[in-house]
């Protein structure tokens, strides 16, 4: 099998394939279109991230093809429809940096309580603003407020929990499994999405609003401008 990488990736991950298949890696091939159309003719799995556009010229020269690899969860760069109208199967890493981004979301809202990161400059110049650094909050007994309720969102609010957060989560589709896992639970019609996830970040009292579902067609709606604003 002939592997095509076209963005960047781990090394020891590549190794790992080389080891088993013929890998093609050259992360420069996603600001070549030319060059990458050529090199995909001979592709049975093509690997990409985001900036890859698995389309039109790039999905014509896919004919020996049969895989499409996401390192990432987001398809908006991928034709979905016109890779399994070629027989081509498209696998995201579903879940694979689930647990970053949850670390991710709550080292942020730590961050942001504590607010010493905005006297970073002071103390490189030398100097100690104490009262600033003095003014932060604790995230214990804060509530942080979850917009969608998927990988990310539910492993977002066992780390909260563990620090002693309170969380709060509005979501279209609601999984009974899961409902534990969040101390107060709006489950949202179209209708009043934007109403509802006001009354979500009005919850989250200093910690945060984690956004899980925005880029998804089902929560486009959720926020408008004003809103976050």
């Amino acid at each position: 099998m002939k592997i095509v990488i076209t963005e960047f990736m781990d090394e020891r991950a590549v190794d790992q394939l080389r080891a088993k298949h013929e890998v093609d890696y050259d992360p420069a091939l996603v600001d070549d279109p030319a060059r990458l159309a050529e090199r995909a003719t001979s592709a049975d799995a093509l690997i990409v991230r985001n900036r890859t556009q698995v389309r039109d010229q790039l999905l014509a020269a896919l004919a020996r093809c049969k895989v499409v690899g996401r390192l990432g969860v987001g398809l908006d760069n991928i034709d979905v429809a016109g890779c399994e109208a070629r027989g081509l199967r498209v696998i995201p890493a579903t879940g694979a940096n689930a647990l970053s981004v949850a670390e991710y979301v709550v080292t942020s809202a730590m961050l942001l309580l504590r607010g010493a990161y905005a006297s970073t400059a002071a103390v490189v110049q030398g100097r100690w603003p104490r009262a600033a650094l003095s003014s932060g909050r604790e995230v214990a007994g804060k509530t942080l407020g979850l917009i969608g309720f998927g990988s990310i969102g539910r492993l977002t609010a066992q780390l909260a929990k563990g620090l002693g957060l309170a969380t709060t989560k509005a979501g279209v589709e609601v999984d009974r499994n899961y409902r534990t896992s969040v101390d107060k639970l709006y489950v949202i019609g179209r209708s009043t999405q934007i109403q509802r996830s006001q009354a979500i970040i009005s919850a989250g009292d200093g910690a945060a609003a984690a956004l899980d579902i925005l880029s998804t067609e089902k929560g486009k709606d959720f926020l408008d401008y004003d809103t976050v604003d």
